[in-house]
């Protein structure tokens, strides 16, 4: 009887437990995938561990990457490649900026990597 509680618990776990996350409408699994892996470089980056510079060479890579990919046929791809780059800007622009104008720039990028965790459906 135990066998068959823990073969049912497998089960059970096995169908609703561990079920992937699907990807957002309209999102192919490319910007899902790139997306995610900027919303990453801006946490390190929000959290001391990489400079602007270092992030905004790390951002530029996916963006050099998502500039291969057709986003003709997607306006949520199109706009998560807009945030992207709107990030990189950011992070080149922070790099280079005077004291007094990073504070007002990384609101700007708390805000975009926020906007792009919600595109992705990373919030939860």
């Amino acid at each position: 009887m135990k066998k068959f509680i823990a073969f049912m618990v497998v089960c059970a776990l096995g169908l609703f437990g561990c079920s992937s996350t699907s990807l957002p409408d309209g999102v192919s699994q490319t910007f899902y995938d790139n997306g995610k892996a900027v919303v990453e470089i801006m946490d390190d980056y929000f959290a001391n561990d990489v400079t602007a510079a270092k992030a905004a060479d790390k951002v530029q890579k996916v963006l050099d990457k998502l500039s291969k990919e057709d986003v003709s046929d997607s306006i949520d791809n199109e706009s998560i490649l807009n945030v992207i780059s709107k990030i990189q800007s950011n992070l080149s622009y922070v790099s280079e900026a005077d004291e007094s104008e990073v504070d007002s720039v990384n609101t700007d990028l708390e805000i975009a990597t926020n906007g792009l965790r919600t595109a992705l459906g990373l919030n939860d």
